[in-house]
């Protein structure tokens, strides 16, 4: 018997050179070029994120995509999120092929482990910051990258694949 393929779980993160990915609860930098590539990728898919980020963007639903937010404790929610105690209980309602978490640090650390793969913003400059990015394990396989330029900023839009889980479609 045939059973629904299980979705796939993805990072989405832009990292500065020197590994920050957020200061107070914001990204620490605004590129147009790295919206459009996460609002591209997650567009028609789950989106995961840990209370703090949906706070930090503005405690509303992101258009077109499955909004799932992970909490300890009760959280209210509007219209169009829903709230969850744990990643496995939101990964099994979620509806959509894939699954993009998109912050926070923490959750990024605990699941860095056992995502298929990370879409990764490289921001080729150093920023302050407060939090980081964990550090890839070496089975991440660097599977295509592509070159941005913005206001003498470079962005690299990188896809690494998880060695570790191998399919026969990606």
């Amino acid at each position: 018997m045939n059973q629904p393929q299980k979705p796939k779980l993805y990072h989405i993160v832009a990292i500065s050179r020197n590994g920050v990915i957020g200061k107070d609860n914001q990204l620490p930098w605004h590129f147009s070029a790295d919206m459009r590539h996460f609002k591209e990728t997650t567009t028609g898919n789950t989106i995961i994120m840990g209370r703090r980020t949906f706070e930090s963007i503005g405690r509303r639903p992101l258009p077109n995509r499955e909004n799932f937010v992970l909490s300890r404790s009760d959280l209210q929610v509007p219209e169009g999120v829903r709230a969850f105690k744990t990643l496995g209980a939101a990964v099994e309602q979620a509806a959509r092929p894939k699954i993009f978490i998109i912050g926070g640090a923490e959750l990024y650390k605990q699941t860095i482990n056992e995502v298929d793969g990370i879409y990764l913003t490289r921001v080729l400059a150093d920023y302050d910051g407060d939090a980081y990015y964990p550090e890839i394990p070496g089975f991440f396989k660097e599977k295509n990258k592509k070159t941005a330029e913005e206001k003498d900023t470079g962005l690299e839009f990188i896809y690494l694949e998880n060695s570790q889980k191998v399919y026969a479609h990606g």
